[in-house]
């Protein structure tokens, strides 16, 4: 599944549905929902020239393999890259804001998603 020059083991992090609210379901904190396998790789000043994205931000393509855990991500999720299952808390872990998540790829077996991470 080599996609990018980049490879490794990625955290899922979700929001805690909280029940105690009357009006709705609030969301907590974020926290370690599972970890994964991914590949990915930066996206070129050109893409996010032409996309019209600003300059703030570092965009990822990520792909995943195609497993039932792997489709339920979100944009409502976000992700660490590395395995934080083990630490208490996730205090100074860049996290990534998932921006859109394609559709499977059932002939490559993937999910392909863009992440961003806001620089300023």
């Amino acid at each position: 599944m080599r996609f990018g020059p980049n490879s490794g083991i990625i955290t899922i992090l979700r929001r805690a549905a909280l029940a105690n609210n009357a009006g709705g379901v609030a969301r907590g904190d974020f926290a370690i929902a599972f970890t994964t396998f991914a590949d990915w790789r930066y996206q070129s000043a050109r893409e996010l020239v032409e996309a019209g994205v600003a300059q703030d931000e570092t965009n990822l393509v990520m792909r995943v393999n195609d497993t039932m855990r792997n489709r339920g991500i979100t944009a409502a999720d976000r992700l660490a890259i590395g395995d934080y299952t083990n630490f208490g808390t996730l205090a100074g872990v860049l996290t990534y804001d998932i921006r859109n998540v394609a559709p499977r790829d059932r002939v490559q077996g993937s999910i392909t998603m863009v992440v961003v991470r806001r620089l300023s």
